[in-house]
């Protein structure tokens, strides 16, 4: 994917964003339809300067890898489909709580490693054949489970579309 615009917008984004993808894969195709959606990913944008270089991370749940942070700019330029990018309200977020962005990398850092729940998708998909496993997480449950750690709530069970209409999210902005 070209990484023109998000260089463009990347300074305005910030921790507690969200990133919403639409691939083309199969797996990406059976979400988008069971969720009669157009999106199949969700991840939560995370700003970090450790020294004197700033980077933008992703943090998401992936089948490959589990839990884990990857570079906004790795992951799009990686990335076969769609992205928008959706700001949150953060004046609203820190009038609910003041130090939100800390408490949701803590939230997203204790889930580092976690493994993706390939059978709570599977259950989602086809709910007769499959156990959701609750010690594992699949893309919008991780994400969801961040905003709830630091007091958003969320949906008990959140699609990336769904995520993403709760009120503290501003309209989404196309990365193409």
């Amino acid at each position: 994917m070209d990484t023109t615009r998000y260089e463009q917008l990347r300074d305005q984004m910030q921790t507690g964003d969200a990133l919403l993808f639409a691939g083309t894969g199969l797996v990406s195709k059976i979400i988008q339809w069971r969720t009669k959606s157009r999106f199949s990913h969700v991840a939560m944008v995370a700003r970090w300067k450790p020294y004197q270089v700033e980077r933008v991370f992703l943090f998401q749940a992936t089948a490959q890898f589990g839990v884990h942070p990857v570079p906004v700019s790795r992951y799009l330029a990686q990335h076969r489909g769609q992205a928008w990018w959706v700001p949150l309200d953060h004046a609203k977020a820190q009038v609910l709580v003041p130090d939100y962005q800390l408490k949701l990398l803590d939230a997203a850092a204790v889930d580092f490693g976690r493994k993706y729940d390939v059978s709570g998708i599977g259950q989602f998909l086809m709910p007769k054949w499959f156990q959701q496993n609750e010690a594992n997480r699949f893309c919008s449950e991780a994400t969801a489970g961040w905003f709830d750690a630091v007091g958003f709530r969320q949906q008990t069970f959140v699609d990336p579309s769904s995520f993403i209409s709760q009120p503290l999210f501003l309209q989404p902005v196309s990365l193409a």
